[in-house]
């Protein structure tokens, strides 16, 4: 649903940040160089979805910079975010990689009313533009929050705020 998503982000002006697996970026190379030239913010979400916390170090490091490296020979940039499976991290990672839940509800009135609930300076929502159902969501999110005064930004800008 990624394309309909970049569509939709495209007519309301708005950035987005993607975090994109490894194994599901060949084929997929025309949607990521779109949203690097549409401006949204691509990082890693590793090379498959796993915990990087119970993989063995190499693993985990091999992980990222697989994603990493195929990122970059599409967009000509190496991703600067992670956004590890699970949330799982460790400070060991950290030391080691140098790079600084709307799954469950296949609802789109359900995630819209949870991001509206949650909404407030400074919020990350997590998505996954894997079902329909939350790109609807997504989109209707931004149409209200805007509505309400509330602006969109990626993760690096979020973060230098």
């Amino acid at each position: 649903c990624t394309e309909e998503l970049l569509d939709g982000l495209k007519d309301r002006g708005v950035k987005a940040s993607f975090f994109l697996m490894g194994e599901n970026i060949p084929g997929n190379e025309r949607l990521i160089q779109r949203m690097k030239e549409e401006g949204h913010l691509i990082g890693t979400h590793c090379y498959s979805h796993v915990d990087l916390t119970r993989e063995s170090m190499e693993s985990a490091v091999s992980q990222i910079e697989k994603t990493n490296e195929m990122i970059e020979e599409i967009t000509g940039t190496k991703p600067a975010y992670i956004r590890p499976p699970y949330g799982a991290w460790n400070e060991e990672l950290e030391e080691e990689v140098q790079i600084t839940l709307d799954w469950k509800s296949q609802n789109s009135a359900a995630v819209l009313g949870k991001i509206e609930r949650q909404a407030g300076k400074h919020q990350i929502v997590l998505m996954h533009d894997t079902f329909p159902s939350t790109v609807k969501a997504a989109l209707a999110a931004i149409d209200t929050l805007k509505e309400q005064g509330y602006t969109f930004v990626t993760v690096d800008e979020l973060l230098i705020e």
